[in-house]
């Protein structure tokens, strides 16, 4: 990727982590966001926006806001066709630059970072007027058009209602100052875990919001709930369960069928359906236990194997009161009726994991994983079956 694509790339996700940021710290619930319509970020109370925030984020020396960049010059030119559009706006609205990089002492950057009073506003004007005047800059040109055909007492409101905040905090910084906000909901080794999948949500929420006519992103209250949400799968009685299904499906759909759980339940007449279902329990249990056991603060192997032991008990117990049942002279339909009825039973436990880790799928998917061992099976001959392997009976 060259660095230009590098550096755009780079620019998108901090104005989607950055509005984040200024969400999470906002102290109003009902606080909503509104991402390009107005400007890279424009802050709404009610229906009207109150705040337009236009980010420029740099690396190391590169970019800057002096009197004649790009950067000063593309954003006033945008704010000039906001107020345009709407001159109500000046009313109410505060027009901010954020950008990381530094205002030079002197500059008309440098003059925006304190509230301006009208005298400043008009000394700011006379020195946009003389470099629009001037021009010689043919990248700039619509933009110095766009000044010198602006109602001047228009150009100067924007200009009070303007300012500059430099050397914030850039894309990498930004994230540390989300997961600091983050410290109130979850244990300190798990604040990453919860940023990432928070930051996932967020991310899938604007890219609906920039993507889809009439899509309103999350207010501060909807995204407090999804954290809580999320701190909830980390605490001491719970799992986080975080699974995009595609994931499952590209997992499944590259499965040939030759599993010893498939082939377990293939014995027992289980239907296509039944077994497609099956093997989406197994793939989504296998990649949950994978992935915190790697964590290495969430689940202790030790934890695992118990309750991989608790669900063996409850096999064995189900197991024996169907070899009772089916006596000596049991034929084969009654055999695979009975390991159906056995997979049914013990698919409708409740046994999960943890007391808050309820979803089923880890309960029944578990199961499949220990059927794949082979600890348990369903058929009342799944070890025969099982140690005669492909192209013995098990796979008529």
């Amino acid at each position: 990727m060259g660095h230009d694509a590098s550096a755009s790339l780079i620019g998108y996700i901090y104005q989607l982590r950055y509005a984040l940021k200024v969400l999470l710290s906002s102290d109003d619930p009902e606080r909503v966001l509104v991402l390009e319509k107005y400007d890279d970020i424009a802050i709404f109370d009610g229906h009207q926006p109150t705040r337009f925030i236009q980010l420029k984020h740099h690396r190391g020396a590169s970019g800057s806001l002096a009197d004649r960049s790009t950067d000063l010059w593309r954003t006033i030119a945008s704010w000039i066709d906001s107020v345009a559009d709407n001159q109500n706006l000046l009313a109410h609205a505060v027009f901010s630059i954020v950008t990381t990089a530094q205002a030079s002492e002197g500059s008309i950057a440098a003059m925006l970072r304190q509230p301006v009073t009208r005298d400043k506003a008009d000394t700011v004007y006379n020195n946009l007027h003389a470099i629009a005047s001037e021009g010689g800059n043919k990248e700039h040109a619509s933009f110095y058009k766009k000044f010198m055909d602006a109602d001047s007492s228009i150009v100067k409101s924007i200009i009070k209602s303007t300012q500059v905040f430099d050397k914030q905090p850039d894309i990498e910084d930004c994230a540390r100052e989300i997961k600091q906000l983050l410290h109130f909901c979850c244990a300190p080794q798990f604040v990453d875990d919860v940023f990432s999948q928070l930051e996932g949500y967020w991310f899938e929420e604007c890219i609906s919001a920039l993507s889809t006519q009439g899509y309103t992103l999350p207010s501060r209250g909807r995204v407090l709930s999804e954290i809580r949400r999320i701190a909830e799968g980390f605490a001491e009685d719970n799992l986080p369960t975080d699974l995009d299904d595609l994931q499952v499906e590209g997992l499944v759909l590259s499965d040939d069928g030759s599993k010893l759980f498939q082939r377990q339940l293939n014995a027992i007449g289980a239907g296509a359906r039944r077994i497609d279902l099956a093997k989406k329990d197994y793939y989504k249990a296998s990649v949950h236990r994978s992935r915190w056991l790697q964590h290495g603060s969430l689940l202790l192997p030790e934890e695992l194997d118990r309750y991989d032991s608790r669900l063996v008990d409850e096999w064995e117990h189900r197991f024996a009161a169907m070899e009772d049942d089916l006596g000596q002279g049991a034929d084969e339909d009654d055999k695979r009726r009975a390991g159906q009825a056995l997979l049914r039973e013990l698919e409708k436990l409740n046994c999960p994991i943890r007391e808050k880790c309820t979803h089923a799928f880890i309960m029944r998917g578990s199961f499949h994983i220990l059927a794949n061992i082979p600890r348990i099976g369903w058929h009342i001959d799944f070890e025969t079956l099982c140690s005669e392997g492909e192209g013995g009976e098990f796979d008529q």
